[in-house]
């Protein structure tokens, strides 16, 4: 194949789910622990070399980014734990799935009146006080 153009075939490429504001939460707060673990080893470790006094905003940001860091990730994994399921935030998503998520639903064969389970028919089962007497 002299100067001739190679057609490969490339596999489809499924697109990401989009970010939401509780995953930018967790990143922010990720980056915000992350800073806040390397202002507590630069102001702990210099202790350990003789080192008496460092500044105070040192301290502050490692205090504040370890726990405000901590706090916004935990914010925004408690907001996407909670966040809407698929089916109620695009209801055409399973329109045309042939396979529908199965909610618990129960099948017309397991209901009471079946050939399996005799009853009245009516689908509710009789009172076991009347039925005994």
């Amino acid at each position: 194949m002299a100067g001739g153009a190679v057609s490969e075939v490339m596999a489809p490429v499924a697109t990401p789910p989009p970010v939401t504001w509780a995953d930018r939460l967790v990143r922010i707060g990720a980056v915000l622990f992350g800073t806040g673990l390397v202002a507590t080893a630069a102001a702990v470790i210099p202790f350990f070399l003789g080192a008496e006094n460092l500044p105070t905003w040192l301290n502050a940001v490692a205090g504040g980014g370890l726990t405000i860091g901590f706090a916004v990730a935990l914010v925004g994994v408690l907001a996407a734990a909670r966040s809407r399921i698929p089916e109620e935030s695009d209801p055409d998503l399973y329109v045309n799935n042939p396979h529908p998520p199965d909610h618990g639903a129960r099948r017309e064969a397991d209901r009471p009146g079946d050939a399996d389970h005799p009853g009245d028919g009516t689908g509710s089962r009789a009172d076991p006080v009347t039925r005994s007497r």
